[in-house]
């Protein structure tokens, strides 16, 4: 399979996924949320850092080296966007991590804002890819 084949399979996967991570919410709000810990931060680290870093060492200089300037700019956009997805997950993490049934309200809210924030980032970045880096190439 070649690289490019295997990223769109990649984003679609990815958004067949965050179906899973939206759950989070729902086991959040139901008090569920321990059952789903190990399976975000594997979710998190299997699928989005993965694929984040396959774009990164195999698509990306691919780009650099053969696209054009509007592809290099676009490549160093979604390379900032990795970064700060990668960091708002690793924050994301740490406040699961911290979590317990005595957490207060506001607390639990962060979770779920934080979560939607990630979904929402994630989707819209795929999206970018999809419509305005790869049919190009």
């Amino acid at each position: 399979m070649d690289k490019l084949t295997k990223l769109c399979l990649d984003h679609t996967y990815l958004s067949e996924r965050m179906a899973f991570f939206e759950k989070l919410i729902e086991a959040i709000e139901s008090g569920d949320l321990e059952n789903y810990i190990d399976k975000i931060q594997f979710f998190i680290d299997e699928y989005i850092v993965k694929h984040f870093k396959f774009e990164e060492e195999k698509i990306f200089p691919m780009i650099i080296q053969h696209g054009s300037p509007e592809e290099k700019m676009m490549v160093q956009e979604l390379q900032q966007e990795h970064a700060l997805i990668l960091r708002k997950l690793d924050t994301f993490k740490e406040k699961l991590l911290r979590y317990n049934s005595s957490l207060l309200k506001s607390d639990v809210e962060t979770i779920i804002e934080a979560s939607k924030g990630i979904v929402r980032m994630i989707l819209m970045h795929a999206q970018k890819e999809d419509e305005r880096l790869f049919p190009n190439l």
